[in-house]
Order: C-alpha cells, then structure tokens, then sequence
C-alpha cells in the first residue's frame, strides 16, 4: 500500500515537472519570437531615419538650407553616430554647416543631458559631439573627466577638449599624457596630430625636458607630429646624454635631418644590436 502511495506521488512529481518543462520552453520561444520582433523593428526603425537624415546631412554638409525635422528620443544614438561619422569624413566650413544643423535640433543640449546621466557608451558618444561641435560650455565638465580612471573616459574627454579649443586644451592634455601609461600611444598620437605641430612642439618639447627616462621613451614617438627643427635639437639633447639605449634607438627611428648624420654613424658601433639597426635604417 505504501508503495502504491510512492509511486502515485513519483508519477505526479513527474508530470508536473513535465508541464513546467514544456511552460518554459514555451515561454522561451515566446522570448525568442519578441526579441525577433524587436529586433526587426529596431532594424527598420534605423532604415527609415537614415534614408531621412543621411540626405538631409549631405545637404547642411554642402551648404545647402533645408528643414529639419524634430529628432525622436528613440533616434538620438543613431543620429550621433551618423553625424560623428560625417565629422570625421569631412573638412573645412562643412563642419560648420553640420554644427549648425546639430544646433538647430537642439542636439547640443541632449548630448549634455547624456554625459550627466547616459549609459557609459552614450557618454562617450556625448564627448565626442561635444568636441566635434566645439561646445565651449562643456569645458569645465570634459577638464573634470580627464583625470577619470577609465583610459576611454578620459581619452575622449581630452580629445573633446582638444578640438574645441587645442591651443588651451594642450596645457591640460600634455601634463596627463606624461602620467597615463594606459593611454594608447596611438590615440594620443591621433589626438596630437589633428592640434597640429604649431600647438604640439612647444609642449611636447618642454614635456621631454622635465621627464623622467621611462617617460622620455614613450614621448619621443610623438616627436615626429612637431616641427621638424625643434624635434630635431631635443632628440640631438637626447641622443647627447641619454644612456637609455631604448629611448637612443626611438631617436634613430625617427631621425630625418641630414645635420643628424655624424651623430647617427656614430651609433653604428654600439654594443646594442637594435641600436646599430636603426642607426643603418636612420642612414
């Protein structure tokens, strides 16, 4: 009798964890199906705006007038990264056209709002127009978030800050590129590169001098993107006193100046083979 009870008990266990099993996976592909819906919906949202907005931008970036429609809340990210994109692709006043169509739609102002209280990507996303609109009012804010500890924060904010203004944005960029090791050395190259050598040298130059030897190393890759008269007197200075063979063998690679050229043969007997490589490449 009491098996009978077991057993009665084991197979209405078993059912009713069959019918949750057969709930769930129900519920699942019911997840799947929304998902897929959503996603197709998402898709063709995208499709709609950029069949509107990519003529619109092209026209604004070409001069040329034309009435822009409000952008939806929902439509925010894609029309940033749509007019980032532009920004970078283009020069001269069609930069202006488009800041001027990213104001009409009171985008400065959304961007603002994303880079207080955005996901992390809408507030590198935010930066990013910021810079590219040259929002003078956003330079408090950016200068704040340079000194963030993540490596994209406050490289995007100093790249921000750098393009609104670069002639004072250096004066807070440089101290920082000397500090922040877990900079890429090829963003901040790109960064250097858009200010240009006018803005760089000067810095860049005084930066060297006060550096420490494994600063030294990582500041002279950047020496090529300053004018070539001053980039070649402090790689001479280095060069002369250095005995850090690494930071000797960077100063080669870079080398150009045919005033260099005693200087270079003379690094053709060092004891350190990667220095004599660059020395004959520098050659």
């Amino acid at each position: 009798m009491d098996y009978a009870t077991n057993s009665d008990q084991i197979i209405r266990f078993a059912f009713i964890t069959g019918l949750v099993a057969v709930g769930l996976a129900f519920l699942l592909v019911l997840q799947v199906i929304l998902l897929r819906f959503l996603l197709i919906r998402r898709e063709r949202r995208k499709a709609n705006f950029l069949a509107l907005w990519r003529p619109l931008m092209a026209q604004s970036a070409t001069g040329e007038s034309a009435t822009y429609p409000r952008v939806d809340e929902a439509d925010t990210r894609e029309f940033l990264i749509l007019w980032n994109h532009l920004q970078e692709l283009i020069r001269g006043v069609s930069k202006d056209s488009l800041n001027e169509l990213a104001r009409s739609v009171s985008i400065h102002l959304t961007v603002k709002k994303l880079l207080l209280r955005g996901t992390f990507a809408e507030r590198i996303l935010a930066m990013m127009t910021l810079g590219n609109l040259r929002e003078k009012s956003a330079w408090g804010t950016l200068s704040d978030l340079m000194h963030d500890e993540s490596p994209l924060v406050s490289l995007a904010a100093s790249s921000a800050l750098m393009k609104i203004d670069a002639s004072e944005g250096i004066n807070l960029f440089m101290p920082l590129v000397l500090l922040r090791d877990d900079w890429p050395s090829a963003k901040v190259a790109m960064i250097l590169k858009d200010a240009g050598p006018a803005i760089v040298t000067v810095p860049l130059v005084q930066a060297i001098r006060i550096a420490k030897p494994r600063q030294v190393r990582r500041l002279i890759n950047f020496l090529d993107l300053a004018n070539a008269a001053e980039g070649s007197q402090v790689m001479r200075e280095i060069m002369s006193v250095s005995r850090d063979q690494q930071a000797i063998a960077t100063c080669l690679r870079i080398m150009k100046d045919p005033r260099d050229l005693d200087m270079v043969r003379s690094q053709t007997v060092n004891p350190i083979w990667i220095v004599r490589v660059q020395a004959a490449a520098a050659l």
